[in-house]
């Protein structure tokens, strides 16, 4: 969509073996739920905003990122956010947070899972 992006709230429902979604998006607040059924998955965005909550649920095992504060604890000067959702989901705290920001461009890449 061209021109001012407003806050928004999204479904993706997926079903398959192989996933693979690539999203830009632009704006001050997104939530987007995720619901997967799959065994392999791939979710790439491009993210300029503030404040961005990203939930998934796996065969029914939620698992959330919040990525909202520490700018400068993204990874090397590129500012690219890897993570595997293997890595945060069934742990004490699922939760990661970083900070991104006014006007500035946060890349996640590697967004992988495997149920």
């Amino acid at each position: 969509m061209p021109g001012d992006y407003p806050d928004w709230t999204d479904l993706i429902h997926l079903v398959g073996t192989d996933i693979m979604l690539a999203i830009d998006v632009q704006g001050a607040y997104i939530m987007m739920p995720v619901d997967i059924q799959g065994q392999i998955g791939e979710l790439n965005i491009n993210i300029t905003a503030s404040e961005v909550l990203i939930t998934i649920d796996i065969e029914a095992q939620s698992v959330g990122i919040w990525l909202k504060a520490d700018w400068s604890a993204l990874q090397a000067d590129d500012k690219t956010f890897n993570f595997s959702v293997e890595d945060v989901a069934w742990h004490e705290n699922p939760f990661q947070t970083y900070g991104v920001p006014h006007g500035a461009t946060l890349y996640i890449t590697d967004f992988d899972f495997a149920c």
